[in-house]
């Protein structure tokens, strides 16, 4: 996560469109990635002014939300 603060809007797009799918419940590398610190970095996305950037944070947290109380 380290290296995604500071990066441009296009690096973020395809970095947080990529965590949407490595968030899913299945996913090998959702605990290390969440451990690593990616809700504080979704939870920012979601106050930027970029739409696809708003658009990927909300997705990947709410695939996050949805795998806790068990929604597929």
């Amino acid at each position: 996560m380290q290296l995604l603060q500071g990066a441009s809007d296009d690096i973020l797009t395809v970095a947080s469109s990529t965590l949407c799918n490595l968030l899913l419940e299945f996913s090998p590398s959702k605990e290390p990635i969440l451990e690593s610190g990616a809700v504080d970095l979704l939870c920012g996305l979601t106050r930027r002014q970029d739409p696809a950037l708003r658009l990927n944070g909300i997705w990947a947290l709410m695939v996050m939300g949805a795998s806790v109380i068990g929604v597929s």
